[in-house]
């Protein structure tokens, strides 16, 4: 088979599994809106078969065990998956290599979220957000006292998506995915690096961030 049939039959298996009553209207209405756009970037763009496929594949494996979401982290969870909704519609009009680019981001970012959720039991409840922890290193050694900062990759709101409560070194809960992880100091980056939270179902994450 190949990549456009599959996204075809995969995008209306998950609109009905969407239809669940016992899974969270905010992250039905989430993966709905995802659903939609990514069906529009496969119109616009058959050159992406392969990327497109891989994003319909692991948002219907999500869709599988959404049902099991734990309650409290349903919005973060709807937030991130919104964010990803917004850079397939970028993707759609984008020009080819930079939509190419967008496409494997939203692919990195939900095969992180696919494989935060296969090493659920039976039963248990769905990871919608993982601890991380973030060190930050010179030569190696502890620098404490940045502020951390947590954006998914392409965002390009003003405000941080997640700020740690404390400096460094710093923990909090975030959605599993591909994050961009800044160290600040007076308002000022200092160093980031782009990491992926929460693969093969960690429920810990510590990140090693190196500063100047």
């Amino acid at each position: 088979m190949n990549g456009r049939p599959f996204i075809q039959v995969a995008l209306s298996t998950v609109a009905f599994l969407s239809a669940s009553p016992s899974a969270a209207q905010g992250v039905e209405a989430s993966f709905a809106n995802l659903q939609e756009k990514l069906g529009q970037a496969a119109a616009a763009k058959p050159t992406q078969e392969q990327l497109l496929s891989r994003i319909s594949q692991d948002a219907f494996a999500l869709q599988m065990v959404l049902p099991q979401i734990r309650p409290a982290d349903e919005p973060e969870y709807a937030r991130s998956i919104e964010h990803d909704a917004r850079l397939l519609e970028q993707a759609r009009t984008a020009a080819e290599p930079e939509a190419a680019a967008i496409l494997a981001d939203v692919a990195d970012d939900l095969e992180v979220k696919r494989l935060a959720s296969s090493g659920m039991g039976a039963g248990s409840a769905f990871p919608g957000r993982i601890k991380v922890r973030v060190k930050t290193l010179r030569n190696g050694q502890a620098a404490p006292g940045y502020r951390i900062t947590l954006n998914p990759v392409r965002w390009r709101n003003q405000e941080p998506m997640y700020r740690l409560p404390s400096l460094s070194p710093a923990s909090g809960d975030v959605p599993p995915g591909k994050y961009e992880v800044a160290a600040l100091q007076d308002n000022v980056v200092k160093a980031r690096e782009v990491f992926r939270v929460g693969l093969a179902a960690e429920d810990e994450v510590t990140i090693e961030l190196s500063v100047p």
